[in-house]
């Protein structure tokens, strides 16, 4: 192509733009209206399921992120993680958020722009499946002109409205948005001991009561502290990324776990001093999933298997004790 070819062609590109930018404004004026309600009747009160998917998968990019929530004995759960609870405040605060959606603007009448606007079967921000009475309603929410503002429109209609504080972040497409992520969280106090056996072998870490200190049984050679700590940190606390249910499948490697940590804890009550009792707490780490990045994990705090980040686990599953040393 020539340079003319070149200029001629960004010429139509911008044109076109253009062309489009004043259409749509030009909609925008035409179509303000009085205040209508996005959803109307929509009562939160019987809504028993809430899909949420993210953007659709585009080439090479991100694969394409749902939750889907259930409503089960009047809680609300993860669907399909054998009742897994969501976070009940944040599901009913949503609800209601959509309740309240309203709309003072038509953006367009037609479909001609949906996919421009980021509100079309193939192409939006979020889609969000409402259930209610075995009855569907589906919102597509989609890009934002401005500030707060968000262009939304609701499936069987070709309009596009125009809301305000509301958008693709207040619609949470993973299971962790709608859940408490703390899966394990055992203070740093409660923590005196913690068994590691991984493929490298087993380490044994030991924390002095009256020192806070800690030391790994076995090794002769100057301790790596910051190393130690952070696996201490890593064994104590797991953030779930999504639950997977109470039965412990085949594949998700818990059969043959690629790192068993056991922690030992107990609350102390002389300052100085060991815990009076003290209590075994096991983590399972089983198969790691590549293309996610995330492990399996079950621990006998709970009944159900969830899927952690790998960052949080690698340290457990691959560390030995050359790797406790301290570097000079």
């Amino acid at each position: 192509m020539t340079n003319l070819n070149k200029i001629l062609a960004g010429l139509m590109v911008a044109q076109l733009a253009l062309v489009v930018g004043v259409e749509l404004r030009n909609t925008d004026q035409a179509m303000t209206m009085k205040t209508v309600t996005v959803l109307e009747g929509l009562d939160p009160a019987q809504v028993d399921k809430l899909a949420i998917w993210g953007p659709p998968k585009r080439g090479d990019g991100p694969t394409q992120e749902s939750v889907v929530l259930a409503k089960v004995n009047g809680a609300w759960t993860i669907d399909g993680a054998d009742g897994f609870p969501a976070d009940d405040a944040k599901v009913k605060d949503l609800l209601d958020r959509l309740k309240e959606l309203t709309s003072r603007t038509v953006v367009l009448e037609g479909s001609k722009y949906h996919d421009k606007l980021e509100v079309s079967p193939e192409k939006f921000q979020r889609k969000v499946v409402i259930t209610a009475g075995g009855k569907d309603r589906t919102l597509y929410v989609g890009t934002s002109p401005s500030f707060k503002n968000t262009h939304v429109r609701l499936d069987g209609s070709d309009q596009v409205l125009l809301v305000n504080e509301f958008g693709p972040n207040d619609l949470g497409s993973r299971a962790w948005h709608w859940v408490d992520r703390k899966f394990l969280d055992i203070p740093a106090d409660d923590v005196w001991a913690i068994q590691i056996q991984n493929a490298q072998g087993s380490l044994q870490l030991e924390k002095d009561p009256a020192t806070k200190a800690w030391a790994v049984l076995g090794l002769t050679e100057p301790l790596n502290t910051a190393t130690v700590e952070d696996l201490v940190r890593k064994a104590r606390t797991l953030n779930l990324e999504t639950p997977a249910g109470k039965t412990s499948k085949p594949e998700y490697g818990l059969d043959a776990p690629l790192a068993t940590v056991t922690l030992t804890t107990g609350t102390s009550t002389v300052a100085g001093a060991p815990p009076p009792t003290t209590e075994k707490v096991v983590v399972q780490v089983g198969k790691k999933l590549d293309a996610e990045n995330q492990y399996f994990v079950k621990t006998s705090k709970s009944d159900y298997v969830v899927r952690v980040a790998a960052w949080g686990l690698d340290p457990l599953v691959t560390k030995g004790m050359k790797d406790l040393i301290k570097k000079d």
